[in-house]
């Protein structure tokens, strides 16, 4: 998937006519990709997407985060996001995406196994963020967390994604 599908798919899944179809999210993710090749792209899609939207992105938000407006150097980590206490980097992109205290810069939490897996992990995310509260069941929660924790490259990344869906899972 380039960028552009990136996009597109991010816009499909903000699109409320889309929100009740849950059951095939992850099947819709799986598809809208090829999973063989994610390596080989992983280092273009974080750079293409700040290089053709650039100034656009920190309009992208997700919970408590947003993007930035660049990709900044950061003690050897390259920061594209962040909230009002934390910054989300990687040191290179097929390398795992990660969470820092924003004074300390100590690891708050493992994000993503690489840039392409935590862009991926977003679409169920903002998915349910768009959901009105009426829609957001027991059920769509448990289902659009999985599929972002499958996305981000499994468990280990389950901790960073639970604080988007809230706390009855």
């Amino acid at each position: 998937m380039d960028i552009k599908g990136y996009l597109t798919r991010l816009k499909l899944t903000t699109d409320s006519s889309e929100v009740s179809d849950v059951e095939n999210n992850l099947a819709t993710i799986k598809s809208a990709i090829d999973i063989n090749s994610l390596h080989d792209q992983s280092a273009a899609m974080i750079y293409q997407l700040f290089k053709e939207y650039d100034g656009y992105l920190i309009y992208l938000r997700f919970g408590d985060y947003q993007f930035y407006d660049k990709i900044e150097d950061k003690k050897g980590t390259n920061v594209f996001a962040g909230s009002s206490g934390s910054q989300i980097a990687f040191t290179a992109p097929e390398a795992e995406v990660i969470e820092y205290d924003l004074d300390e810069w100590s690891i708050l939490d493992y994000c993503a196994q690489n840039t392409t897996s935590f862009l991926l992990a977003l679409l169920p995310v903002i998915k349910f963020l768009k959901l009105e509260i009426k829609e957001r069941s027991l059920m769509k929660k448990k289902e659009l967390l999985e599929s972002a924790i499958v996305a981000a490259g499994g468990k280990r990344y389950k901790r960073f994604y639970e604080q988007f869906f809230g706390d009855w899972l």
